[in-house]
């Protein structure tokens, strides 16, 4: 029985990781080839001209800037504080089954659980650390982008941008790796689990990430009531 759960662990685990690693490769192809394609490219289009945007009549845009700031904050938050509530779970689940033999639903040992849930406690601490710097990078973006008005300032644009890069990619990084990871918290109950479940986030992964063609779509002028196509 331990030898049948080992090739389930070795054969469905690592095909889930394998999908879900193929398909990010495959997005990053489609984000430098054709960035119109996927949302993650149009929207780093529009990281260079928001910044600009921002900078126009800052003594009037100042408070829009730090509160769209202050959204993207609220998101590397979110995920940051529930990979560290997920990580304490684990724990305090390790913790509980010390005392027991084997657990009820999964027949796995004491220290079987811990060594995935040391796995799973990785990779969502990789999780944490990248949100937290990714909200460093915008925390500091939002002090210093209202300061260009002052001719004093010895920031740039170009300083402007590359925090703001920075922090949106670590972002990206960590948020894709919190989809690659929750799915492993399954494992500790069966692999099969764990590849439907990557299957299933890698499906909705695409159908997020992709943007539909271009099409037209009609709408009535107010002025002389007539479709007019853009």
């Amino acid at each position: 029985m331990a030898w049948k759960r080992l090739y389930w662990d070795l054969t469905f685990v690592p095909l889930g990781i394998v999908i879900s690693t193929v398909y990010h490769c495959w997005l990053l192809v489609m984000i430098k080839k054709q960035p119109q394609r996927t949302s993650i490219g149009v929207s780093n289009t529009g990281q260079s001209m928001w910044v600009a945007a921002m900078l126009k009549e800052n003594d009037k845009k100042n408070v829009l800037a730090v509160q769209s700031l202050r959204n993207s904050l609220m998101g590397s938050s979110l995920v940051a504080s529930s990979s560290f509530l997920i990580c304490c779970g684990l724990l305090a689940f390790t913790s509980t089954i010390s005392d027991k033999r084997e657990l009820v639903l999964t027949n796995l040992n004491q220290v079987e659980v811990s060594h995935k849930s040391a796995i799973l406690i990785l990779a969502f601490m990789a999780v944490f650390f990248l949100q937290t710097l990714s909200i460093t990078y915008l925390n500091q973006l939002a002090l210093a982008i209202n300061t260009l008005i002052l001719p004093e300032t010895r920031i740039t644009v170009e300083q402007l941008l590359m925090m703001l890069d920075k922090g949106i990619l670590l972002s990206i990084i960590g948020n894709r790796l919190f989809f690659t990871a929750m799915p492993l918290v399954l494992w500790i109950y069966s692999p099969v689990l764990v590849f439907g479940s990557t299957c299933a986030v890698v499906a909705v992964l695409y159908i997020t990430d992709i943007v539909p063609r271009k099409k037209t779509v009609g709408y009535e002028n107010n002025e002389n009531r007539e479709v007019v196509a853009p």
